[in-house]
């Protein structure tokens, strides 16, 4: 009999032990790379509670970590946690992180400012005494006082030269640089030579045209805002574009302008490996026709979603912008132009499939549990399918082999 109950309780934790595996690797399984603010399960990327992050660009992670909690004398939250970043913690003004051990710390009084004659004869002490290690006692007033104060003065006026002269020379280097060119910025590709010809005027005018028409009125000011503009030649009162390339007639005004689109969230890849003003606005347009069809397909795609295109645009991070829309636009609108100034950060490339806003819109309904939609974006995204292929057929008749 006793060998019988020890045969059962040995059954007993073996089937415990497999059901435990089982549940375990069904668990972990992940099939899919992520992104920050998400974990993984299975296929699918969900994101992650409230409460907990994932901060890690790309991974297979299947759980979210929890926020930093802290509590204590003068300790303040900083910046607010999210899917995607840790709760940031500090001090009250006046006060100062100190490390007690490697995990933890606290908030004490910041010490007084040191007077400049404590720190200058805190230094003169040190260099006194690594100058006459073996000094005697100085008498006030006699020359080996004297000669002390001299060699004390010499170093530090050799050192704040030491340190004044490089500075000095490293700045006027890279002002003179700024001076020579602003459109030498970027690096293998060909630019089109602008020494000894000016860009023509139709085609310039023309690019300029692209982008006050692709451009909001906000972000026009925006994008002349970033424009290098080192000696304050534009004219806001007048055209801005035109008095700018007239102020600067010796640079590339094209690759100028594309570089202030980029740091505006305006990409675009181009189908040349030339950047010159014809260039430019062909890169400039097609883009903004393929989006102009993914703004469609989001002001219909609205029609279906109700209140969930708000959180939709809330997991993207857009519902500051969202809400800004809301204040002078219908909902529907709103929306569309919110997501369509979202998809310009995602450049389509010539022979691409796939554009990754669409992955991420059916990523997002998948979180959602919008399958109704899922299931119709075949027929919602047909139009933008269509502005793709348009896309790739344009640039194999263009005979495009160089793609920047």
């Amino acid at each position: 009999m006793a060998c019988i109950k020890q045969l059962i309780k040995l059954a007993k934790l073996l089937l415990i032990a497999v059901q435990f595996t089982l549940s375990s690797a069904s668990d972990l399984a992940c099939d899919e790379v992520c992104f920050k603010g998400k974990y993984c399960k299975g296929i699918y990327c969900i994101t992650c509670p409230n409460g907990t992050f994932i901060s890690q660009e790309s991974h297979f992670l299947t759980v979210c970590k929890k926020w930093t909690t802290m509590s204590g004398p003068n300790i303040i939250q900083i910046t607010p946690g999210s899917e995607s970043r840790d709760v940031e913690w500090g001090c009250e003004t006046g006060y100062i992180k100190h490390d007690i051990n490697a995990a933890e710390w606290d908030c004490i009084k910041a010490p007084t400012t040191i007077t400049t004659t404590t720190l200058i004869t805190s230094i003169s002490t040190s260099i006194s005494t690594t100058v006459k290690p073996t000094m005697a006692t100085v008498l006030v007033g006699s020359s080996r006082e004297l000669e002390t104060k001299y060699v004390v003065t010499l170093v530090v006026c050799s050192a704040v030269i030491i340190v004044v002269i490089p500075v000095g020379i490293f700045l006027i280097f890279k002002y003179v640089r700024r001076r020579q060119t602003i459109a030498g910025r970027f690096s293998g590709v060909q630019y089109q030579s602008t020494s000894n010809t000016f860009e023509p005027s139709e085609a310039l005018g023309n690019l300029f045209s692209k982008v006050k028409q692709v451009l909001s009125e906000d972000d026009f000011d925006r994008f002349i805002d970033h424009l290098d503009d080192p000696d304050g030649r534009i004219n806001r009162q007048e055209d801005a574009l035109n008095t700018w390339a007239i102020g600067y007639p010796n640079i590339n005004h094209a690759s100028v302008i594309r570089e202030t689109l980029n740091t505006i969230d305006i990409t675009f890849s181009l189908n040349h490996n030339v950047i010159n003003a014809s260039t430019v606005t062909d890169g400039l347009n097609k883009a903004y026709r393929l989006n102009n069809a993914f703004k469609n397909f989001c002001r219909d795609m609205c029609d279906h979603l109700g209140k969930d295109a708000e959180t939709l645009a809330t997991n993207l991070e857009l519902n500051t912008q969202f809400d800004i829309q809301r204040a002078t636009r219908d909902f529907q609108s709103a929306f569309a132009d919110c997501m369509g100034k979202w998809a310009f950060k995602y450049p389509f490339h010539v022979n691409e499939r796939v554009w990754k806003p669409l992955t991420i819109v059916e990523t997002e309904l998948i979180d959602l549990e919008r399958t109704d939609i899922r299931e119709m974006l075949p027929t919602l995204t047909h139009h933008v399918y269509e502005a793709m292929k348009d896309y790739n057929t344009q640039s194999h008749q263009n005979g495009a082999t160089n793609i920047v």
